[in-house]
């Protein structure tokens, strides 16, 4: 596998649960996630991202979202990159109905050779990418699980992002 080895080390750190997965088993890993926290079909969305990175991507989700904007999901995104030093993923969402940052639990896809070594990489993308006008929405660098501290001085996760932030680091081909 392609990529820095410090990655799922940091990744894991920060509170996020960390995968290995061939690009074959993405479609069936994803299910056994969808299942094992008890979300329906209707209840998993797959971000724009998902296509964008992975084209060739067969997804076993048949059933179209369902809820209104306040139900639970599980939302697929495709990291634009990965930051071994902090752990953290890069997600690019345009506006939509599957969006992370809404999301009860993001899976995010991210490709081995999408991991980069340092914070000083990932800016150096992003002004390239903002240079090129590329990304497709606002870019967020999600480190972990969404957590606060300003509610009564009281650590709380998810208030301002996902309770729970899975990574599948795909082998690269």
């Amino acid at each position: 596998m392609g990529g820095n080895p410090d990655f799922p080390k940091a990744a894991r750190e920060t509170g996020a649960e960390l995968h290995a997965v061939a690009r074959g088993g993405i479609g069936a890993r994803l299910v056994d996630l969808a299942r094992e926290r008890s979300y329906a079909d209707g209840a998993v969305r797959i971000a724009p991202s998902v296509r964008d990175r992975f084209p060739d991507l067969t997804l076993p989700f048949l059933s179209p979202p369902e809820g209104g904007p306040d139900a639970p999901y599980l939302c697929v995104a495709a990291a634009r990159l990965a930051v071994a030093e902090t752990g953290s993923v890069l997600i690019s969402e345009p506006a939509g109905p599957a969006n992370p940052d809404l999301a009860e639990t993001c899976v995010c896809l991210v490709r081995g050779s999408d991991v980069v070594p340092s914070l000083d990489d990932a800016i150096a993308f992003l002004e390239r990418e903002a240079v090129e006008r590329t990304l497709p929405g606002d870019p967020a660098l999600v480190t972990g699980p969404s957590r606060t501290g300003d509610i009564e001085q009281v650590m709380a996760i998810g208030v301002h992002g996902p309770k729970s932030l899975v990574v599948l680091l795909v082998e690269d081909a």
